[in-house]
């Protein structure tokens, strides 16, 4: 339904001016309301064929109606509910529900009383249990201290053995002094030491040839050993000793 009205000129009446349906207080007469939003501001053109229109939106009365209606559906549904939920069935389940809580109820107190019972003692263990883990970490913190202050030990230890004049550099020496003292006794004291063992052997030679003389003419050491036989190309000379 459209409704033609005049409007004054001097009216600030833009594109986003809406109109609404009012009532008087007393009289109860109702006339049209003029309102803007302020979503926009341009101004609605006037003088136009046909007019421009304003939207109509509902009042007051009207929006409680609404509401009222919508209140009087809700609160039915809302009635609706109640009565199924109070049904003999539901009613039933529901009480054995309450008592199922009492029950979880009654279950958590006793296990609120248990858990304040043996939470001490357990706190007390983790306590010494901490105390413990606290001991072994700082014995482990002194096992590594000495580890540490050990292997600063050994390397330098290490490294006075590696150093110029150390306990290697002098042992190197020795092993040279020691293969020049070999080469050394190869090179004189062995050569004079087969000398002389060539020399006894001579000498033991000799007086075993002078052992054999004496075993075979025991009177060579009274008399001596005579004149020697004639040799090949000599007066007397025989090819078998002993025949003339």
């Amino acid at each position: 339904m459209l409704i033609r009205i005049a409007i004054d000129d001097q009216a600030p009446i833009t594109e986003s001016t809406f109109a609404t349906l009012g009532f008087q207080g007393v009289t109860g007469l109702a006339f049209l309301q003029l309102d803007d939003s302020g979503a926009s501001h341009l101004a609605l053109p006037a003088g136009t064929v046909p007019p421009a229109r304003i939207p109509m939106r509902p009042g007051l009365l009207a929006q409680l109606s609404d509401q009222g209606t919508r209140m009087l559906t809700q609160l039915d549904e809302t009635s609706r509910r109640v009565n199924l939920l109070l049904a003999p069935d539901n009613q039933k389940h529901l009480m054995d529900a309450i008592g199922s809580l009492g029950q979880a109820a009654a279950s958590i107190q006793q296990l609120s009383r248990d858990t304040s019972k043996v939470l001490p003692p357990l706190a007390q263990e983790a306590s010494a249990t901490l105390k413990t883990l606290q001991a072994a970490s700082d014995r482990v913190g002194e096992s590594a201290d000495e580890a540490r202050d050990s292997a600063r030990a050994f390397r330098k230890v290490t490294e006075r053995m590696d150093a110029k004049g150390g306990t290697l550099d002098q042992l190197a020496k020795g092993v040279d002094t020691l293969a020049a003292t070999g080469q050394s006794l190869n090179a004189a004291t062995l050569p004079r030491l087969n000398r002389a063992v060539d020399e006894t052997t001579r000498t033991a030679r000799q007086v075993n040839r002078v052992a054999g003389t004496v075993n075979d003419n025991p009177q060579s050491l009274i008399f001596g050993n005579g004149p020697l036989a004639p040799g090949p190309g000599e007066p007397g000379f025989s090819a078998t000793p002993g025949k003339p």
